[in-house]
């Protein structure tokens, strides 16, 4: 996206578009990637082990990266993740998929050709914060000032 319309507005807009399209279409779900810049997962454990500890998707929705592409998550015990400092390490778009109420899938994938490691995003309809929903509208009726 280009740097003048990086902003809440657009932002808002477009996440607007979105709930508009999962009303119209009955969906479900709604899935998709979202990465962490560097491909050594052991550089990003605190993220990795912070997502896998506390927002794994539940066992239906749990979908798992392929064997041969499967980078782990559980680098680090649960009682060892300082919440604070892992929350400063994810990229702003995970944090906000974490806040609308989404799940993150069982393994990454390190995609050497962006320099990324990739994690499976999944927003279930039911499991959306009722906080976005009541500022969208419930029927996609009210648009973002």
């Amino acid at each position: 996206m280009l740097k003048p319309y990086r902003d809440k507005r657009t932002v808002e807009l477009l996440w607007h578009g979105i709930w508009a399209y999962v009303l119209a279409h009955k969906s479900d779900v709604m899935i998709g990637c979202a990465s962490l810049e560097g491909v050594d997962p052991e550089k990003l454990r605190l993220p990795l082990s912070y997502l896998h500890h506390f927002h794994a998707a539940p066992a239906e929705w749990r979908a798992e990266a392929l064997p041969g592409k499967r980078a782990r998550f559980d680098l680090l015990p649960k009682e060892a993740i300082d919440m604070r400092s892992a929350l400063r390490t994810l990229p702003p778009l995970i944090k906000a998929y974490l806040r609308l109420g989404a799940y993150v899938g069982d393994g990454a994938v390190v995609d050497e050709a962006f320099g990324t490691t990739d994690v499976l995003i999944v927003l279930p309809k039911a499991a959306i914060n009722p906080r976005y929903i009541d500022y969208y509208g419930a029927d996609a009726d009210r648009y973002a000032a």
